[in-house]
């Protein structure tokens, strides 16, 4: 009887905490379309809302087709897209993922985070510092537009893929089967000092 409680407990233990986090997969919801004209500022193609307590982000892939037909000046690494990490209205990291030119219309241009190294180790270091609280933690595709005078920037078919890990709060069935299992390894310690 003794060994079949020290089981039961183990199992209790092990159901707890046999998974501390667990990959998410998401793409991103949006219009995936932008058309400015000498605009400046951050225009949401596509968003990912990041489940509480995400603490990496392990792939994080992006596409867009961005072209510039204005007639003035052209810098594609200015007049871009950009993946973009947000709390509430806060701004806490970004990066480059497409640009727009005169040389060729809606040209396509894809993005992994896997190839840039350097900026996945600051993303994730920016989401292990986040405070979780009541503001939603978001991935946004953006289009970043210049606003001088002759400068477009149009963008379509926008979309992207984020694979994150969240870690795990115990539910209360897991919290309570916890607490049985030690019950039953302190009752069984008793009995075996009073024998």
């Amino acid at each position: 009887m003794q060994t079949l409680k020290h089981i039961a407990a183990g199992i209790a233990l092990a159901t707890a905490f046999a998974s501390a986090s667990a990959a998410i997969i998401q793409t991103g919801t949006g219009s995936g379309g932008f058309d400015g004209y000498e605009a400046w500022g951050l225009f949401d193609l596509s968003t990912v809302t990041l489940a509480a307590n995400t603490n990496t982000v392990s792939s994080l892939t992006t596409t867009a087709r961005a072209w510039d037909q204005g007639w003035g000046g052209q810098d594609a690494g200015g007049n871009r897209v950009l993946i973009t990490l947000w709390q509430g209205d806060n701004l806490l990291w970004n990066d480059w993922v497409a640009g727009g030119d005169h040389s060729t219309q809606y040209l396509t241009q894809t993005y992994s985070i896997a190839d840039h190294a350097a900026s996945l180790a600051v993303l994730n270091s920016t989401l292990a510092s986040i405070t979780w609280d009541a503001s939603p933690v978001s991935l946004r595709l953006q289009a970043n537009p210049i606003g001088w005078g002759g400068w477009e920037l149009h963008v379509r078919d926008a979309g992207m893929s984020v694979t994150s890990d969240a870690v795990k709060v115990p539910e209360p069935a897991s919290l309570a089967l916890l607490g049985l299992g030690l019950a039953g390894l302190a009752a069984g310690r008793r009995k075996a000092k009073q024998a």
